[in-house]
């Protein structure tokens, strides 16, 4: 982004961010960095505005020319950011994390590096549960984690021009009664554009062992 006026609040957290730690908080403005790592040769920070009319995350990138604004996120914070090369070019891309949930799943948006130095955050559905690229399958994977009475999943996907693509998926539903007096349930599907098509369906005993042993375990 270019051109772009700074709010007082951003403002107030860039004359600062140079040597605030982590989980700094500007109480003036309800500003809080919520992660900064190294990147290149200066920083990529995230920081949260907070109010009671909304919650807005700003991207941030430091180099030479000072801190600009990569981009910003209206609907999630952004806790955390990891560099991993999310889709097998040989780069690092920059992962944002949201929180945990109470099952230690993490929302993970990636932002793709170029070889310009460029990064995109993507904004084409391109999101994910815990994902992770799979060097030797060469697919990005994504899983769920839930309690007793949750339905959980196993995905992979490929990339198509910056895109997260769903191959194939699997998912898990247990009995949703305390007694367990009906059998669980376990589905394979695949995507067909934006309709999700059930290759087969299995509800037996063995559904749970079955779901674990798919794809990866």
């Amino acid at each position: 982004m270019t051109g772009i006026q700074f709010p007082d609040s951003l403002q107030f957290i860039l004359d600062k961010l140079d040597y605030l730690p982590d989980s700094s908080v500007s109480t003036s403005y309800n500003m809080y960095i919520l992660a900064k790592v190294p990147w290149e040769k200066g920083h990529i920070a995230t920081c949260l505005e907070s109010s009671d009319e909304r919650s807005f995350c700003w991207i941030l990138r430091k180099s030479t020319n000072g801190w600009q604004v990569l981009d910003t996120i209206s609907d999630w914070d952004v806790v955390n950011l990891k560099k991993e090369d999310i889709n097998g070019d040989g780069m690092k891309d920059l992962i944002l994390c949201g929180a945990p949930t109470m099952h230690g799943n993490i929302r993970h948006l990636p932002m793709l590096a170029h070889a310009d130095g460029s990064l995109n955050l993507l904004r084409n559905g391109s999101e994910g549960f815990n994902l992770h690229y799979d060097a030797a399958s060469k697919k990005l994977r994504s899983f769920s984690i839930g309690g007793i009475y949750t339905t959980i999943f196993k995905e992979e996907y490929v990339w198509e021009e910056d895109a997260m693509v769903l191959v194939r998926g699997v998912r898990f539903t247990p009995p949703q009664d305390m007694l367990h007096s009906e059998d669980p349930t376990v589905e394979f599907y695949h995507m067909n554009g934006h309709t999700t098509v059930v290759d087969s369906t299995i509800t037996n005993k063995h559904a749970e062992e079955i779901y674990y042993n798919a794809f990866w375990n």
